[in-house]
């Protein structure tokens, strides 16, 4: 979770300049990666959620369908 985004690493040079601007980047970009795994992770829950949702709508639905046509053609029949 904490991996860094498209594993994009500073890697620090001689001075201790370097090694700050090497850690700052690679912070910045572990937090890049954490934050879309986050919300990728949240998006694809909502939509498992969702499409559960509407699978148990289609189950109690779907029995019902016949049943339907049967009383829509008597309708039609009779007035």
């Amino acid at each position: 979770m904490f991996a860094p985004w498209r594993r994009i690493v500073s890697y620090p040079g001689a001075s201790m300049s370097d090694h700050f601007h090497a850690w700052l980047d690679n912070l910045v970009s572990r937090i890049i990666g954490f934050l879309v795994r986050f919300f990728v992770l949240i998006t694809a829950g909502l939509t498992l959620i969702i499409i559960f949702l509407f699978s148990i709508a289609e189950l109690v639905i779907w029995p019902c369908v016949p049943v339907v046509a049967v009383a829509a053609i008597v309708k039609a029949i009779l007035p």
